[in-house]
């Protein structure tokens, strides 16, 4: 006869902890498929929830572990440096709304389409003068000043 713990040992190697959990009767883990973000956030929220409850009892000490967890949790979100800001964030659109946003992207782009006009135009007439004062000074009509 064969040892149980010995055959759950060779299927968890061969076949991985979920098929020890499907011979056991047990749902694995993952069958079950919430994002890890919203699983931290609950249980979380459950510890806070304890330490809540213990410290309005009056039975929270400062060695408590579920204390030390608490804090170790917040420290760790303290450090915690979101991702890079996105697009939108970057260009203060986050609070605006989609026409809104829309009116003010458009704008920046008009407005910057005729800023480099302008500055199109004054290199063009700084040319023109270059020239006019060039073929004046060919000619010999040039007016001293």
């Amino acid at each position: 006869m064969h040892n149980p713990e010995l055959v759950l040992m060779n299927i968890g190697y061969t076949e991985g902890p979920a098929a020890v959990l499907n011979q056991l009767g047990m749902k694995s883990g993952q069958e079950n498929n919430r994002p890890i973000g919203d699983m931290l956030g609950n249980t979380k929220q459950e510890l806070f929830r304890a330490m809540e409850l213990k410290a309005k009892l009056g039975l929270l000490s400062t060695g408590d572990p579920g204390l030390t967890m608490m804090r170790a949790v917040v420290a760790a979100e303290a450090k915690y440096q979101p991702d890079q800001i996105d697009e939108d964030a970057k260009m203060g659109l986050t609070c605006l709304s989609m026409s809104e946003s829309a009116q003010l992207v458009f704008k920046r782009i008009v407005t910057a389409a005729s800023e480099e006009r302008m500055r199109n135009a004054a290199i063009y007439d700084a040319q023109k003068a270059a020239e006019e004062a060039k073929k004046r000074i060919g000619d010999g009509n040039a007016k001293p000043a």
